[in-house]
């Protein structure tokens, strides 16, 4: 339907900037490379980002290598320089994610409509190659939406290491972020009153 938009947090092409917060300075790194999924379902996903988005080469994932030298008690966080606002109500997202089977947790980061700092859990990299993992959207990010002049931000990207594994070296690639939005929340009650000056 019409109301609903999807929304390109980052498909991952190099145009976004993100500094990262990493337990070891000797091996934290992150780079855009040129290797996507091969799977028909991201050659159809493709099709349609494109047929919304013009100019996307769709040639470049973002690659994540790190190490967790304390399981369980360290994060890697990746910080966007610059925070990506969402309009409309996000209903839900995909991202494309090649694991290595670490078991580590990743979420999203996100602030809502109050400024409050939202933690959306997406997956544990609890298998190998890569997937299309959808995402639901928590109630903690829809919350304010009385408050129509502040945009939803997506704010970077949370890897927490598994108590599960021991101390080791991880790689993941990530691919086309993306949101589906419902434009609906202009719907509040008087809206439907014409409100117009000639």
């Amino acid at each position: 339907p019409a109301r609903y938009r999807l929304i390109p947090l980052d498909l991952f092409e190099g145009d976004a900037v993100y500094r990262h917060r990493a337990p070891s300075r000797d091996l934290a790194d992150i780079n855009f490379i040129y290797k996507t999924p091969q799977e028909e379902s991201y050659r159809t996903e493709k099709n349609i980002i494109s047929s919304k988005i013009s100019n996307v080469t769709f040639e470049k994932s973002l690659m994540v290598h790190a190490s967790f030298l304390h399981p369980g008690k360290e994060h890697l966080h990746f910080i966007a320089a610059a925070p990506n606002a969402i309009r409309g109500i996000p209903v839900y997202g995909s991202v494309w994610i090649h694991g290595d089977h670490s078991k580590h947790a990743l979420s999203l980061l996100f602030k809502n409509r109050y400024g409050k700092e939202v933690r959306v859990f997406v997956t544990y990299i609890s298998f190998k190659g890569w997937r299309r993992i959808r995402f639901t959207i928590p109630n903690a990010l829809l919350s304010g939406r009385e408050n129509l002049k502040k945009n939803i931000q997506f704010t970077g990207i949370l890897i927490e290491s598994s108590p599960k594994t021991q101390a080791s070296a991880f790689s993941i690639m990530m691919d086309n972020l993306i949101l589906i939005t419902d434009s609906k929340e202009r719907m509040y009650p008087g809206n439907e009153i014409d409100d117009s000056w000639p």
